[in-house]
């Protein structure tokens, strides 16, 4: 640029650039490289411009998949929603139109469905929802459906494990709802075939009947629900309340005949319904129980009785009757399975109501 401006000056004679001087030529070496710079900033500024646009292009198709709401959008929140622009959740999926099946499962627009399209009928698992009358809350089911889409009266649904490169049926829920588990033809609402373990606190609660096999507990005794007019800590002895029907009290008296039961802290079995005013009461298996021993040492083995002090047992001491050591009949509580030399606590009883 600069060789091109000093030509033009020597070629131009009659202008007043002809001869130019010193100071002259220094000038117009300097206008040149000032045009050089603006010339480079603007580019700088075209290029940074560019960048932001692109980053923002790119911040734009990440946001959004897709114009559609019924399409897949990302809020750019971590959320993502199959058909809503407005997930709530990290994953949602809006099912299409409103559910208008009531007490029943919507099997013509299901949320998800898992397709078998080489299937005769062309059979299907899905996801539906329906509105409560009573409520109006929705409610969802899993079910299968045929290509009338209707229940399938025969279909159940099936969970399967692999072990060793094969896979095993693990549990079942039949179209008529039992659910079998080491059974594929369970004949009850359920039907284990096998060992079940309950560890921890866990409880079964059983409105029906149970039948065959072995029921293992942790704890060791058999105690029911039954009422009561007085709060009873456990290991209490107790007796009929011989003033209300079906009801138990704490033992009083010695040698009573109405004795019937320990309150139990934690049974392995409970029989009956848990309601207030009502006490768990062992009558069969070990529990522990308080006694005293301050008229006579208890040894292990020893047959135990109501005593005079509230809710607590003795040792029986027999009658001679004939020369024959008799324990008085019905009054029996239990045997001893710990000693006690003196004093008061509580022991591990064995019972058995005699």
């Amino acid at each position: 640029m600069v060789q091109f401006h000093e030509r033009w000056v020597e070629t131009k004679t009659s202008n007043r650039w002809a001869n130019p001087t010193q100071e002259k030529r220094q000038e117009m070496r300097t206008k040149p490289q000032s045009s050089q710079r603006k010339m480079s900033w603007a580019g700088m500024l075209i290029t940074l411009a560019v960048i932001i646009l692109c980053s923002g292009g790119q911040k734009a198709i990440a946001q959004q998949w897709s114009t559609s709401s019924n399409d897949i959008y990302n809020s750019n929140t971590g959320n993502v929603g199959i058909g809503t622009s407005t997930p709530y959740s990290r994953l949602e999926i809006a099912r299409p139109g409103a559910v208008t099946t009531t007490n029943t499962y919507d099997f013509t627009n299901p949320l998800i469905t898992l397709r078998n399209t080489s299937a005769t009928n062309n059979n299907y698992a899905g996801i539906g929802f329906g509105n409560s009358a009573a409520s109006g809350w929705l409610t969802s089911a899993i079910y299968g459906v045929n290509e009338n889409h209707t229940a399938t009266p025969s279909g159940h649904l099936e969970f399967f494990v692999k072990n060793a490169g094969n896979f095993f049926e693990a549990m079942r829920i039949t179209a008529g709802g039992n659910i079998g588990v080491g059974t594929t033809t369970p004949g009850a609402k359920l039907e284990v075939v096998g060992n079940v373990n309950v560890t921890g606190t866990g409880n079964i609660t059983a409105a029906g009947t149970i039948e065959g096999g072995n029921i293992k507990a942790k704890y060791q005794d058999v105690a029911e629900w039954v009422e009561s007019s007085q709060e009873l800590p456990t290991g209490t002895l107790v007796v009929l309340d011989h003033t209300k029907s079906n009801q138990v009290i704490a033992s009083s008296q010695a040698y009573d005949t109405r004795v019937a039961g320990v309150i139990s802290e934690q049974p392995g079995i409970a029989l009956g319904e848990e309601a207030a005013n009502r006490v768990l009461v062992a009558t069969t298996g070990r529990v522990r129980m308080k006694v005293d021993a301050t008229q006579a040492a208890i040894s292990i083995g020893d047959l135990l009785v109501t005593s005079d002090i509230p809710g607590v047992a003795m040792k029986s001491q027999p009658l001679n009757v004939g020369g024959v050591a008799i324990h008085r009949p019905g009054t029996i509580i239990g045997k001893a399975l710990e000693p006690m030399a003196k004093g008061s606590g509580e022991i591990l009883v064995l019972l058995s109501l005699q």
